[in-house]
């Protein structure tokens, strides 16, 4: 009797843990369920609301027949009721709370219950006949919109603008306004649920930059997600953002133009980082106070409000985002691969180290850049303003700077990053203000004195000088034409090939004649952009006709040299192929993440590179499933003890030799 008591009394205090650490979404959506049920049973006299398999078969199949009732908004502004059909999703929904409710009552009550768990043969049958008979008698029985969830469903790029230009030109409740345009931007930018910027403080965020990426700079707005649905282990996730090519649907900028509203226009005290029990809690999308975050209510009445008017007739509204990015992205032509990046989909077969870095492919189409590296260009960064500008935003960051170096006591990592964002966001801000303020000059962020000075006045005249003298940079143009030209070069070669491979020819192909054209169309971006290549190419008015055959000669062999030169360094994208003669955790393990030897790349840097592409070939993804099973252990290792990636690697190599030295495939 007294071990039946420790035993129940842990049961009781592991179901208090888990009812502490459940999101709070799903208790909202759990209890009004299973109080329904209770009343369900004493309507339908059964001695006990205890759940039984039987139980939930029987009811949910009364809550399918039944349907629910539907108040519906007339034309002349009446409302009529009406019965439709429950979802598929809501009767599951109604099962997964009627199984907790089984759980909770088995610690409550454990020595009544003698019933086996609900989940059972007939009602995972229930289940599978579930989805199908929902649909028919929805579509069929009452009418239901069949665009309902279709990709007609939400709003496209254009619109994506014009509710951006909406939010920025409200007027009442201006600061609100900016909030509501930043969450919605972010939604749309990183694919978050709506509950994830909810629950973002400022300790969260931080910036980085991508190095290489074209001819400007390219810093990168990085939040850390610590929870949410698709993360409730709260691993530390990270999801960012460039600077978008349309300054009108940067989230970037729409970040700092919120926080300079936040801390200027509205006196919003600075954050205090002396301690960090005084902004560890601050909201990013605050709500009436500092520490309490924007409610979803607030969130739902502003979408609703801002597709009305804007004319978009969308069944999601605060996870619409995440809906509108992940295909507007598709459409754009990144990989499913790249997409689950971004949006954390499926994370429980995600390799680890997808979801913690940042898929900057990914993050480039989405800002609106080729997938190319290297194609990176602002028109409107082509001015830095003055220090003393900058400085005129957010001036307490270099005292806060300050205090850090000389008080260890109010150092922390997280308060370094946020003030390093804050200096990031001076430029962004200033320069973006410059073409947002010609969209609505009247805003009241924009009669604050930075924006009324003398010298943001000249800062805005001489960055509006450089865009209308300026061209894109010659290095950006080849990065962009280069992969059209390579594709017009080979559809040209394969024409050619199966013109003198007709039936009735006896002709070969003429190599000089491929030869000729593609040496022509070297040379010509030789000429063009000669300059920026330190290329010195003689002007075609001095070519004598008689120097065509040498020049087309060195044009080749100059492309050919290129293609020798792929070759030699083993372009990753169509050669690599993970090595099968690898015997330990140690050796995959320096395969993983630097490499095997001098020249070879590493796995990571190619997943970073080119995402799946590298290993098109069947064979080699399922070798690459394989051993991403070990790689996804040695992480999760290092993550729940706390130990280094190298000594996870020990951890599992150890492993590996307790089991007889098996090889890696049986690991």
């Amino acid at each position: 009797m007294e071990n039946a008591a420790i035993e129940a009394s842990l049961a009781c205090e592991t179901r208090s843990v888990v009812e502490r650490i459940r999101p709070i979404n799903t208790i909202y959506a759990y209890i009004p369920k299973q109080e329904k049920f209770k009343k369900w049973c004493v309507e339908k006299h059964y001695p006990n609301d205890i759940v039984s398999e039987m139980k939930i078969v029987r009811y949910v199949k009364e809550l399918f027949e039944r349907g629910m009732q539907s108040t519906v908004r007339n034309a002349d502004g009446t409302t009529s009721t009406t019965r439709i059909g429950y979802s598929h999703e809501t009767l599951k929904m109604h099962i997964k709370a009627l199984v907790d409710l089984y759980n909770k009552q088995k610690v409550e009550y454990e020595g009544m219950m003698t019933l086996k768990h609900p989940r059972g043969e007939t009602l995972k049958n229930f289940e599978n006949s579930l989805k199908r008979l929902c649909s028919t008698s929805r579509q069929s029985k009452n009418f239901v919109d069949p665009g309902i969830g279709s990709i007609q469903d939400g709003y496209n790029a254009e619109q994506l603008v014009q509710v951006a230009d909406h939010y920025l030109g409200r007027k009442k409740k201006a600061g609100d306004a900016l909030r509501d345009r930043m969450v919605f931007l972010l939604n749309h930018m990183m694919m978050l649920r709506g509950e994830t910027l909810r629950d973002t403080n400022l300790n969260h965020l931080f910036s980085l930059e991508f190095k290489d990426e074209g001819a400007t700079r390219c810093p990168v707005f990085v939040m850390m997600i610590m929870g949410g649905k698709t993360n409730q282990e709260h691993h530390k996730l990270y999801s960012g953002v460039i600077r978008h090519k349309n300054v009108q649907t940067c989230a970037f900028g729409a970040i700092g133009f919120y926080l300079f509203h936040r801390f200027h226009v509205q006196g919003e005290a600075f954050p205090d980082f002396s301690m960090n029990e005084n902004w560890f809690n601050t909201k990013l999308a605050r709500g009436r106070s500092a520490n309490k975050a924007v409610s979803y209510n607030t969130q739902l009445n502003s979408v609703n409000n801002a597709f009305a008017a804007v004319g978009i007739n969308s069944v999601k509204k605060t996870h619409s985002g995440r809906q509108a990015g992940a295909r507007e992205a598709e459409m754009a032509g990144l990989s499913h691969d790249h997409i689950r990046r971004v949006g954390r989909w499926n994370s429980e077969s995600m390799e680890n180290n997808y979801l913690t870095c940042l898929p900057r492919t990914a993050i480039r189409v989405i800002q609106g850049f080729p997938e190319e590296k290297g194609c990176f260009w602002l028109p409107r960064t082509l001015v830095t303003p003055a220090l003393s500008l900058q400085q005129k935003i957010f001036p307490m960051v270099e005292e806060w700077q300050q205090k850090m170096q000389m008080d260890s006591s109010c150092q922390t990592i997280c308060g370094e990053g946020f003030l390093k964002l804050l200096i990031e966001l001076r430029t962004i801000i200033l320069q973006d203000a410059v073409f947002l303020k010609q969209l609505v000059p009247d805003h009241e962020m924009f009669n604050h004195e930075v924006f009324q000075c003398e010298e943001f006045i000249a800062f805005a005249e001489e960055l509006n000088r450089a865009i209308n003298s300026t061209t894109p940079p010659a290095e950006v143009e080849i990065q962009r034409i280069a992969p059209e030209i390579n594709s017009r070069i080979s559809d040209l070669v394969l024409q050619i090939q199966s013109l003198y491979r007709a039936p009735g020819s006896h002709n070969t192909v003429n190599n000089e004649i491929i030869e000729a054209i593609s040496s022509n169309v070297v040379k010509k971006m030789e000429e063009k952009f000669s300059n920026s290549l330190g290329i010195y190419t003689q002007p075609s008015s001095y070519i004598n006709p008689t120097d065509n055959v040498a020049i087309s000669t060195t044009a080749s062999a100059r492309r050919r040299g290129r293609e020798d030169e792929e070759d030699k360094e083993d372009n990753p994208r169509k050669r690599y192929k993970l090595s099968r003669d690898l015997s330990n955790v140690n050796s995959l393990w320096k395969e993983w993440s630097v490499g095997l030897a001098q020249g070879k790349p590493s796995i990571n840097s190619l997943n970073e590179e080119y995402g799946s592409k590298w290993r098109q070939d069947s064979k080699e993804r399922k070798y690459y499933s394989k051993r991403l099973v070990i790689i996804s252990e040695i992480r999760k290792i290092s993550e729940e003890r706390s130990i280094s990636l190298e000594d996870a690697v020990q951890v599992v190599e150890n492993k590996r030799i307790s089991l007889q030295g098996c090889s890696l495939d049986k690991l």
